[in-house]
């Protein structure tokens, strides 16, 4: 699907693939994840195509990040859901990932 200006993506979204054109903005809100998990703050596998403008992860379980489409190419935005339990508790990890195709 092919999205521009400014798009907003949620942990519904981890699996698909975005095809934008360059310059768009693109939200990331991860969250709140239910304990005892936590989301990971998200991040951009190629700085030169998405680039990672804010990313965190806070006191309230979520993770959140604001990128911008640069040029020409694919990256990944990638974060995980973490348990984060004392003792650990064995419970597994959930990966989240949303392909970035940058178009002209």
């Amino acid at each position: 699907m092919i999205r521009a200006g400014a798009v907003q993506l949620t942990s519904a979204d981890g699996g698909s693939t975005i095809v934008v054109p360059v310059g768009t903005s693109i939200a990331v809100q991860l969250g709140p994840a239910a304990a005892p998990f936590c989301w990971s703050a998200p991040t951009s596998s190629d700085q030169r195509i998405v680039e990672q403008l804010t990313s965190s992860s806070g006191n309230d379980r979520a993770g959140r990040g604001s990128f911008r489409a640069r040029t020409l190419g694919s990256a990944a935005l990638e974060a995980s859901m973490d348990p984060r339990c004392s003792p650990p508790c064995g419970a597994a990890s959930m990966q989240w990932r949303v392909q970035v195709e940058v178009t002209a």
